[in-house]
């Protein structure tokens, strides 16, 4: 008699296009054995799981179950035979309960009626005698997805499965999940069950299996006994070769945030909050990894990100613009690409070529156009170019898609979204279901978009993909980013699922010392206080000049914009030597800051108006004619957002910090406070400014002449702020973002005044105001506490310093009042 309960013999499946998916095939089972059945995308696996569970029937070959000769003609006989099969997708009515999709087909009745009672009951009992407890009156959308496939294998249970096939049974489970799935294995094995275990994921096979079936090409290349086998030896039977699948990563180095969103929240139909206040950012060259079992709010999270959702409250922007009013067609036209979780749902249409589905997302491209009509001839070399590249295994680019095995199907998605080279590609789940050698394919793909400067969202339930390509790491948990790491150096999976799980979470007490302590934790943190600093202190310097002057003119942000654009003029359109370009710039920004801050002080001067007044006026009148410069003149017409042309590298400012993105501005700021300093007390004209500040009548008397003082403090403040506005732009931006250069006449006011209108000391206020901001956007990511509250923080911190400044200059006040009453009371005596 044989040692196997089954036996697939010589099995082949060739379709009626010539496809030949399964050729000679042999694959046995013993009972009570866990079996893994592997191999690479396309080679034979589903089919021959397809064949053995009646949803295909073979060209040729014998199934022998139990001794005997079988055919299946459909599902409903290898059911009835006892296999059962748990899909990688469940198959559950999400709306019933667990007991109802328990006994779905097989109901009991009483009557004419179902018998509730007799569902639940049996549910219960089945999960006793199989360890796989469940609460039988539960709504199945509300379980988490481990509970999930318990009642998707106690279903095929229930059903007399003594063959259970496991289509990726830990695609989407935690380790916590997945050593508790093992256990309840074990189990099975225990009681005599049968278990093929279809899986890419070897350490897994070695820690479950006891006998391991390798297929490459449609064909069985061997079966092996997991304890004799090594993984690499696997892997290299897997592949027919040696695999090397580490990526090697360049130095980290990132630019502006491509992808901002803040305190979003959802809210679905049937008012469940399924996000809470998410903010996170996604910069320039950076992988931003989200981990979280399915379900925890990823699936909103992406609709809403790729315009498949509204924006309820909060908001998103990419490349700095708000998408809330763009549609998936706007959104593509901004350079964006998604790979979608479900390929045959969203990924692909099945039944058009590779070639069609391969262009699909480019028809505008003039590239792939002729005469207003499709050029076939370079379509078909951009598809051979990715067919080789992306190794698809295919007939050719006119084969239908949806005749590919579901891995190379992916990499026709891969393929279509990352050749164009989008500025931000969102990846959800992107080599679920895909061999070792094709996620190897993916990832380097990936890996490569980011070295090249785009912006990569990566959501993934495979915690070794995640750990192994994420820079930056956010955990979901019930529609909430409960864990946030900036690296995920020293971290793992099982800690990882932890907080995936909810057991774990960033606490309040941590958010504090991240806000403090992580600003500092190193140098690329440092990096990013110095960079911020460099406009506040530019802008502090311009109000401390004006506040000495006893003036409060808010102009500067007007100042900032309208310096940024005719420096950006400069910048795009002059052509100069590298030494020479930047000055000139910045004497082109100066100038224009200059002109811009005459116009209140003059009125100021001459006509006494109120500067403050004046100057909010002139933010609006630079703001309209600033935006139409730039709409009209310098626009970048391959980018969507308001941005010029990028400027012209001799130009720009070097960066002197490498491996952030501190530039030669911060020498410029450190240069100009050192003058101011020396103007406003070491010279003449500084003792005049002063002077008018602290009292105007008396500075008349002594004969200084205000009118020229207040002239003189506008063309200052207005130089510095100009050199402010384009050094920010010819440093850190590279082009003129109008988003670029926000609140900083207000941000100038607050840092003179910490720096109590010192010109010294508003690098150190400027540099403590930086410090706060990082902090605050690190504990925004890190622990997710909302913006307004970071916000109040940032504000008691300030108010507390600048409360001590206040208190004594009124008991300055209160002690001359003491002494002026003593004064009088004395004389009264006398």
């Amino acid at each position: 008699m044989s040692d196997y309960i089954l036996e697939m013999n010589h099995i082949a499946k060739i379709y009626g296009n010539g496809v030949v998916a399964n050729s000679d095939v042999n694959f046995n089972l013993k009972k009570g054995e866990i079996h893994a059945l592997v191999g690479e995308n396309g080679a034979g696996k589903s089919t021959l799981m397809k064949i053995l569970f009646g949803m295909e029937q073979p060209s040729r070959g014998e199934i022998v179950l139990r001794g005997k000769k079988t055919v299946f003609s459909g599902s409903k006989e290898a059911i009835a035979s006892g296999i059962g099969m748990v899909h990688q997708h469940f198959m559950l009515v999400e709306s019933f309960s667990v007991a109802q999709n328990i006994v779905l087909g097989m109901e009991p009745k009483k009557g004419l009626f179902i018998n509730h009672e007799e569902a639940v009951r049996f549910t219960r009992e089945m999960g006793e005698k199989y360890n796989l407890p469940v609460e039988p009156e539960e709504i199945t959308k509300n379980l988490p997805v481990g509970l999930k496939q318990k009642v998707e294998i106690l279903k095929a249970l229930a059903r007399g499965a003594e063959i259970l096939i496991l289509d990726e049974p830990t695609a989407v489970l935690t380790p916590q999940e997945i050593d508790q799935l093992f256990e309840e294995l074990e189990q099975l094995k225990a009681q005599g069950h049968t278990i093929v275990f279809i899986s890419h994921k070897i350490p897994e096979i070695k820690q479950i299996c006891d006998r391991i079936t390798v297929m490459r090409s449609g064909r069985t290349i061997d079966t092996y006994l997991c304890d004799e086998v090594t993984e690499q030896q696997i892997s290299n039977a897997i592949m027919g070769c040696e695999l090397n699948t580490s990526i090697e990563r360049r130095k980290k180095e990132y630019g502006e945030a491509n992808i901002q969103v803040a305190n979003l929240s959802y809210t679905d139909k049937s008012g469940v909050q399924v996000l809470k206040n998410i903010s996170f950012c996604v910069r320039k060259g950076m992988i931003f990894g989200i981990a979280g079992v399915q379900g925890n709010g990823q699936v909103e999270l992406i609709d809403i990100l790729t315009r498949r959702r509204a924006v309820q409250n909060g908001e998103v922007r990419f490349y700095g613009q708000d998408i809330s009013g763009t549609d998936q067609k706007g959104i593509r036209g901004i350079s964006f690409g998604y790979i979608p979780e479900d390929r045959l749902e969203q990924g692909v249409a099945a039944s058009v070529s590779i070639s069609e589905n391969m262009i699909s997302n480019n028809l505008e491209n003039q590239d792939f156009q002729k005469c207003g009509m499709l050029d076939f001839k370079k379509i078909d070399e951009f598809v051979d170019k990715n067919i080789k590249g992306y190794e698809i295994r295919c007939a050719g680019g006119s084969q239908p898609t949806g005749m590919l095995s579901g891995g190379n199907m992916q990499k026709v998605v891969v393929a279509r979204e990352c050749e164009h080279h989008p500025g931000i590609l969102i990846a959800e789940q992107p080599t679920r279901g895909v061999d070792v050698g094709a996620a190897y394919i993916i990832h380097k793909k990936l890996v490569q978009l980011c070295e090249q400067g785009s912006s990569v969202l990566l959501v993934s339930a495979d915690l070794a993909e995640i750990l192994k390509l994420s820079d930056v790491l956010a955990v979901m948990y019930e529609g909430e980013i409960v864990a946030f790491f900036e690296s995920t150096e020293g971290l793992n999976e099982e800690k990882l699922g932890l907080y995936m799980l909810g057991i774990e979470r960033h606490t309040p007490e941590q958010s504090i010392l991240i806000f403090l302590l992580q600003p500092f934790s190193s140098g690329r943190y440092i990096g990013n206080i110095a960079e911020t600093a460099i406009p506040l202190i530019f802008s502090g310097l311009s109000m401390a000049v004006l506040f000495q002057a006893g003036l409060f003119n808010l102009g500067g942000e007007g100042v900032y914009f309208m310096a940024g654009i005719a420096g950006s003029i400069a910048a795009i359109w002059l052509k100069l030597p590298i030494f020479i370009f930047p000055l000139l710039c910045l004497a082109v920004g100066a100038g224009t800051g200059i002109l811009v801050m005459l116009v209140p002080g003059v009125l100021r001067a001459k006509f006494n108006a109120n500067e403050m007044v004046t100057s909010l006026m002139m933010n609006n009148i630079c703001y309209g004619v600033g935006c139409y410069i730039l709409n009209n003149m310098m626009r970048d017409p391959t980018v969507s957002t308001l941005v010029s042309y990028k400027y012209r590298s001799a130009a720009l400012l070097p960066t002197i910090i490498k491996g952030t993105r501190v530039h030669a501005g911060i020498l410029a700021a450190i240069l100009c406070a050192v003058l101011v300093y020396i103007f406003l007390y070491k010279t003449k004209w500084g003792l005049q400014v002063r002077a008018t500040g602290a009292n105007s009548k008396f500075a008349k008397y002594s004969g200084m002449s205000v009118t020229k003082v207040i002239i003189l403090v506008h063309v200052i403040a207005g130089a510095i702020a100009g050199c402010g506005g384009i050094v920010e732009c010819l440093g850190l931006h590279k082009r003129f973002e109008w988003t670029a250069l926000p609140g900083y006449g207000f941000d100038g006011a607050m840092i003179a005044m910490l720096a109590n209108n010192n010109p010294l000391g508003v690098i150190g206020a400027a540099a403590f105001v930086a410090y706060l901001r990082v902090g605050a956007d690190l504990v925004n990511r890190f622990a997710d506490v909302p913006t307004e509250m970071i916000s109040i923080l940032q504000t008691l911190i300030i108010l507390l310093i600048s409360a001590e400044k206040f208190l004594h200059k009124y008991k300055q006040k209160w002690i001359e009042k003491d002494i002026y009453i003593g004064e009088v009371q004395n004389e009264g005596v006398h």
